[in-house]
């Protein structure tokens, strides 16, 4: 009696072995290979779209640059009224153009400004 029992269980066991095995090499003929393509599908629009965004960011962020540098050179210009006066002016322009580089690089991936101080 608990022979049979015992070997009706053992069956069931083997039988549930083997359906996982047959189950899990179709998916990995049939589904995985169709599974990566789709997600790489996915990963190359995201990188893309990224890639665009980027583009976008990095060209306002050369013209707001090119602007604020200009302006500056031109405000330096104005107030020159001795070499440490052009110093000065000059070290500001340089800290003005490295902190706009600085937080317009930040914005773009995405970190937190640094504090001065």
């Amino acid at each position: 009696m608990w022979t049979q029992a015992l070997l009706i269980l053992a069956s069931a066991v083997a039988a549930s072995f083997v359906t996982l095995a047959v189950a899990y090499q179709l998916f990995e003929r049939r589904y995985k290979e169709r599974l990566r393509h789709e997600v790489d599908q996915q990963v190359d629009l995201y990188r893309q779209q990224f890639q665009e965004i980027l583009d976008r960011e990095l060209v306002k962020l050369g013209d707001l640059l090119e602007e604020r540098v200009r302006k500056g050179v031109v405000d330096a210009a104005r107030s020159l009224s001795s070499p440490e006066r052009l110093q000065e002016t000059t070290q500001s322009v340089v800290k003005t153009g490295v902190d706009l580089v600085e937080a317009g690089l930040g914005r773009v991936l995405g970190t937190k400004p640094r504090k001065n101080g």
